[in-house]
């Protein structure tokens, strides 16, 4: 009897294992998760054996791959048993069905569409995108308000080319800046075609310079004679070349202050430190003791020497007067100064 019991009980067990076997092989099989159907319309004077060919295609890949994605052809179908092959044929041809269609009150039949209106508007040859690389400390508002430019020129013209911005911001200024640099140089290094624009720092004009295209021949004159030539002259040009754009540093006033204690915005330079402890030595008896007389963006990297080109810039003898040699008395004079600005202020 004990026999028995054991040997039964042992088929049962078998039979179990045999089942889970069979639920654990069908459910690897299977998502159970919910299919989502596409539905697609589709209009032939065929079969419409080229919409199948996409439709069923697409669902082979979807099933072997899992994707729980079914499209569904809804085929709308006319066949033509013989097309036109002359003018004169297609008018008649057009006329008798037209009018057979109408007596079916379907009236939106056209006999030619000739597609000449809508080919007027439209250039159908491929799209150029070109990929351009900026850096910015702010928003990129004013790079985007080039690349925006441009497209909607591109656009209003037919002219078939889209500019895509790629902008890299940094918070440190100094280390994404220097990132930036030398990210730049390395895929023009490289000759790396990722990014066929790039917007940079005219402080590296000269590190960049070898590798940037030449385009002399594709600039008319008339629009570089727009540009005030003593800032191309002076300031832009390396061996020939122009920057995209130029860079320009202004000197802030605080207007509120100013304005608290009776002052004017300074007009020289000892102005400008005499206002500046005046209002700072006010304001401290006022528990305001942070403030700053003059912030002159002058840090310890390669960019912080422009702000020092500016100062230099900003002693020259006279408006007109160009740039001092660095040995110059002038020159001499206008680091003195700064020293002077630093010290006091």
């Amino acid at each position: 009897m004990n026999s028995t019991i054991t040997n039964n009980s042992s088929s049962i067990k078998n039979e179990k294992n045999e089942e889970n076997k069979e639920i654990n092989h069908i459910s690897k099989s299977l998502h159970f998760s919910e299919e989502v159907d596409i539905n697609i319309f589709a209009y032939s004077v065929e079969d419409g054996y080229n919409y199948k060919a996409y439709v069923d295609g697409f669902n082979q890949y979807s099933r072997k791959n899992n994707l729980d994605i079914k499209v569904e052809l809804n085929l709308m179908t006319k066949i033509i048993l013989h097309i036109p092959q002359t003018w004169d044929e297609l008018i008649e041809t057009s006329k008798e069905i037209i009018e057979k269609e109408k007596a079916l009150n379907n009236t939106d039949l056209v006999g030619y569409n000739s597609f000449i209106i809508r080919s007027k508007n439209k250039n159908f040859s491929k799209e150029i995108e070109l990929n351009v690389l900026a850096y910015t400390v702010d928003d990129g508002i004013a790079v985007k308000t080039y690349i925006d430019g441009f497209n909607q020129y591109a656009k209003d013209n037919n002219i078939d080319i889209n500019a895509v911005l790629n902008i890299m911001t940094g918070k440190k200024f100094i280390e994404s800046f220097d990132n930036h640099y030398f990210m730049i140089e390395s895929l023009l290094k490289k000759k790396n075609n990722k990014y066929d624009i790039y917007f940079y720092d005219i402080t590296y004009i000269k590190n960049y310079s070898p590798y940037l295209l030449d385009l002399k021949d594709l600039i008319p004159k008339e629009h570089l004679s727009m540009f005030d030539e003593n800032i191309l002259s002076q300031m832009c040009y390396y061996e020939d070349e122009l920057p995209s754009t130029i860079c320009l540093s202004t000197l802030y006033s605080n207007k509120v202050l100013l304005d608290k204690y009776n002052k004017r915005i300074p007009k020289t330079w000892d102005e400008l430190i005499e206002t500046s402890k005046e209002i700072i030595e006010k304001e401290k008896k006022l528990n305001n003791t942070g403030l700053v007389g003059y912030n002159g963006f002058m840090y310890d990297a390669d960019f912080g020497l422009c702000s020092i080109y500016e100062f230099i810039y900003s002693c020259r003898e006279s408006y007109n007067a160009p740039f001092p040699e660095l040995t110059s008395e002038t020159t001499v004079n206008a680091l003195k100064l700064l020293k002077k600005v630093k010290t006091e202020v």
